[in-house]
């Protein structure tokens, strides 16, 4: 069974980098990608994600769907869900309002790496 989830990374302000939008993000889907998520729904990278509650459960092919109605090119559906559903899992061990950076592996894989409690308040 395909996990689920009640939360994902939405894209963030942090540090320097300043998000113009809000969506959620998701590891690029290529091998030896920089230091970057991908908004479904944009397409555009973002360094950091902060992990919000979303309200409902949503699985790999849920986000799928919505990466593909967003008109994002997924060149290999079986292994992007894949990678999703790492991602899923993974997303678990960090708590709401994490502020998240990704790192890529040569060999494809990922680690989530916290880089903060929480997103600093605006002044």
């Amino acid at each position: 069974m395909s996990p689920t989830t009640k939360k994902l990374l939405v894209s963030v302000s942090f540090e320097s980098f300043k998000a113009k939008s809000n969506e959620f993000l998701v590891p690029l889907m290529g091998v030896g990608e920089t230091s970057e998520f991908v908004g479904i729904e944009s397409g555009k990278r973002f360094p950091y994600g902060a992990l919000s509650y979303i309200g409902k459960a949503v699985s790999a092919t849920d986000v799928l769907r919505r990466m593909s109605a967003g008109g994002i090119d997924v060149p290999n559906p079986d292994a992007a869900l894949e990678v999703i559903e790492k991602y899923l899992e993974r997303l678990q061990e960090f708590r709401m309002g994490n502020v998240l950076g990704i790192s890529y592996s040569p060999d494809g894989d990922f680690h989530l790496v916290k880089v903060a409690n929480r997103p600093p308040r605006e002044k």
